[in-house]
C-alpha cells in the first residue's frame, strides 16, 4: 500500500441523546467503573436494568448501568447514585419552576419530622451531626422553616407555629419535606385540604439535589 498502513478514520464521539455525547475513551471509563461497582448499588428511578451494558443521560447526567449495578458518571469520575425518589417528590424541573414563580424571601418550608422518637423512630438519625436537624428549624440556619410534624395517625398537623410566616395567607409559597417526602406528600395534601393553594414537596434531605435548593430558608 503506497499510502502506508490502513487507519480507520477517526470516530466521532458517540451520541447518548438530547445533544449530549461522550468519547470512546469516557464510554471505557464509565464501563470499567461499572463493572467495580457494588451490586448493591440502586438503579436509578428512570432506568430499567438492561441485559447489556447502556449508556442514557438523565438530568444533564450520563448513567452507564450493566446488569443491577449503576454508576454515576460525571465529568469522568464515578460515583454512587442517590436513592429514587418517593412518589410526588418534586423533580428537579418542578423546584427549579417553583423558584422561578416564587420569592425565596417569600417560601415558607414545612418540616414535617417528629421530635417524638417513639412516634417517628427513624427521625432521630436527623441529629446536629446529620447536617439537616429538625432544631434549626426557626434559627438563623433556617429562619422560614417551621417544624410541623404529621400525625400519621390523625391524618393532621398543628399549623399554630406556621401562622406568623404566612406573607400572602393561604396563597402562600409553601415547601414541604421529611426525612425523605413520604410525610412531606402527606403534609402537603393535608395542606392543600385545609386551603393553600402553593405547595410543593420538597422530599428532604435524602434528596440532596432539592435540599440544596431548599435547606437553608
Amino acid at each position: 500500500d503506497l499510502n502506508g498502513p490502513h487507519r480507520p478514520p477517526p470516530q466521532p464521539p458517540r451520541r447518548v441523546g438530547r445533544g449530549l455525547t461522550m468519547s470512546s475513551s469516557l464510554l471505557r471509563l464509565a464501563r470499567r467503573a461499572a463493572a467495580s461497582a457494588p451490586a448493591s448499588t440502586l438503579l436509578a428511578p428512570t432506568m430499567f436494568a438492561p441485559a447489556r451494558s447502556s449508556v442514557q443521560p438523565t438530568f444533564g447526567r450520563l448513567w452507564l448501568q450493566k446488569s443491577s449495578p449503576v454508576v454515576n458518571v460525571t465529568m469522568g469520575f464515578a460515583s454512587g447514585t442517590d436513592k429514587p425518589r418517593k412518589p410526588g417528590v418534586a423533580s428537579d424541573e418542578e423546584m427549579e419552576a417553583f423558584f422561578a414563580a416564587n420569592s425565596s424571601e417569600e417560601i415558607v418550608v414545612i418540616d414535617a419530622r417528629n421530635t417524638n422518637f417513639e412516634l417517628e423512630p427513624d427521625d432521630a438519625r436527623w441529629d446536629d451531626a446529620s447536617g439537616a436537624p429538625m432544631a434549626a428549624c426557626g434559627t438563623a440556619l433556617r429562619p422560614r422553616a417551621c417544624n410541623a410534624p404529621y400525625d400519621r395517625a390523625a391524618k393532621s398537623m398543628d399549623l399554630e407555629g406556621l401562622e406568623p410566616l404566612l406573607t400572602k395567607g393561604k396563597d402562600t409559597p409553601i415547601i414541604t419535606h421529611c426525612g425523605g417526602g413520604g410525610r412531606g406528600q402527606k403534609a402537603k395534601e393535608y395542606l392543600i385540604a385545609e386551603g393553600f393553594t402553593n405547595v410543593l414537596n420538597g422530599g428532604g434531605p435524602s434528596v440532596k439535589a432539592n435540599w440544596e435548593k431548599f435547606g437553608g430558608i
